[in-house]
């Protein structure tokens, strides 16, 4: 019989068909690069608070300095 008749084995063969299934159940139970995942997702909202509270604070930041520098600079 050919391969990828109409008796269920598909293009791939019967042995083919196993081991993409067993391929893909391995993958879907890997959890190894899950927690990379998880800290490079907390980094990237760290950042994010991070940049809109330089955004929010900027002006307050900005006069804290220039009355610092002004305070240290001789007269």
């Amino acid at each position: 019989m050919a391969r990828g008749s109409d008796e269920g084995e598909g293009a791939l063969g019967a042995g083919g068909t196993r081991s993409v299934r067993r391929t893909h159940a391995r993958f879907a139970g890997d959890e190894g690069g899950t927690t990379a995942v998880e800290y490079t997702l907390i980094a990237g909202f760290i950042g994010l608070a991070l940049i809109a509270g330089m955004r929010i604070y900027s002006d307050k930041i900005v006069l804290v300095y220039q009355t610092l520098a002004a305070a240290l600079t001789p007269p």
